[in-house]
C-alpha cells in the first residue's frame, strides 16, 4: 500500500513538473513582459512586426495611472488587445484612474477596458477603430474622440458622454 501511494505521489509530482514546464515554455514563446512606469505589459507581435498589448501586470500593486509606451523592444505598439486592461485599473482614494495611450495606437479591441475603474483616458486621433464593448462597464463618464474614429455599437456604456473633436 505504501509503495502504491509512493508511486502515485511520484507520478503526480512528475506530471506537475512537466505541466509547469510546458506552460512556462508556451508563455515564453507567445508573449513577453517589459516594465514601463511600474506596469509590466504582455504583448504579441503582429504580422506587420508591430505589437498588440495583451495585458498588464502591476506586480500586485494598485495602479491609478498607466502610460502605454510607443515602442517595446524597438517595435511600435499599435493595438490595445482584447481584455488587455479589463479589471486592471484601481482607484486610489479620490485620485482619478488614468490611462495615457500613445499616438501610435490605431485600434482598441473588444473588452479591452471592460470593468475597469478608469476615469480618464486620452484617445489619440490615430485610433481608427474602437470595437464593441471595449469600455463596457468601465467608470468613464466622458471621452473625447476624433470624428474619424469608427466606434462600434456598445463600445461604451450608455452613460458615457462622447464628445467628437
Amino acid at each position: 500500500m505504501i509503495k502504491t501511494a509512493k508511486k502515485l505521489f511520484l507520478r503526480a509530482a512528475a506530471f506537475s513538473a512537466a505541466m509547469t514546464f510546458i506552460f512556462s515554455m508556451n508563455g515564453c514563446l507567445t508573449s513577453k513582459k517589459r516594465d514601463y512606469d511600474g506596469a509590466k505589459f504582455t504583448y504579441k507581435v503582429n504580422a506587420d512586426n508591430t505589437l498588440t498589448i495583451t495585458g498588464v501586470d502591476s506586480g500586485g500593486y494598485e495602479m491609478a495611472a498607466i502610460k502605454v509606451p510607443r515602442t517595446i523592444d524597438s517595435k511600435t505598439v499599435t493595438i490595445i488587445g482584447k481584455n488587455a486592461f479589463a479589471q486592471s485599473m484601481h482607484k486610489m482614494g479620490d485620485e482619478k484612474s488614468i490611462i495615457v495611450l500613445p499616438d501610435t495606437i490605431t485600434k482598441i479591441e473588444e473588452y479591452a477596458f471592460e470593468f475597469s475603474s478608469i476615469n480618464d483616458i486620452n484617445i489619440p486621433d490615430s485610433v481608427q477603430e474602437i470595437e464593441a464593448y471595449a469600455f463596457s462597464n468601465s467608470s468613464l463618464d466622458e471621452v473625447i474622440l476624433s470624428r474619424n474614429t469608427k466606434v462600434a455599437e456598445k463600445a461604451f456604456s450608455d452613460r458615457v458622454n462622447i464628445i467628437y473633436r
